[in-house]
């Protein structure tokens, strides 16, 4: 009598792991489905960073080679003056009537 008691608590105690097995099983998979889709979000955020940086980037090396050319513009300029300078002829301010509206 007593070997079969102790065969259903066997078999009581391997239905219960049995049913918690199961629940783990499920718990991984919710897990993994859960850090799948966290990964694909990650690699979205990602992507619209990359691409905004991209832009970032290319506006930055627009900048900078107008800011080149600007600055040899200003070289040419003050060259230009220093010739007129040296052949003594007066240089006059620029007429406020012919500038551009910007530089007002």
């Amino acid at each position: 009598m007593r070997k079969i008691e102790e065969n259903e608590d066997t078999i009581d105690l391997l239905k219960t792991n049995t049913k918690r097995l199961d629940e783990l099983t499920e718990l991984v998979d919710d897990k993994r489905q859960l850090d799948e889709q966290l990964i694909k979000r990650k690699s979205k955020s990602a992507d619209e960073f990359s691409g905004q940086s991209k832009q970032n980037a290319e506006e930055f090396d627009r900048l900078c080679t107008l800011v080149q050319l600007q600055a040899q513009e200003i070289e040419a300029l003050k060259a230009e003056i220093s010739i007129l300078s040296r052949k003594g002829g007066h240089i006059l301010p620029p007429n406020p009537a012919i500038l551009p509206q910007n530089a007002r």
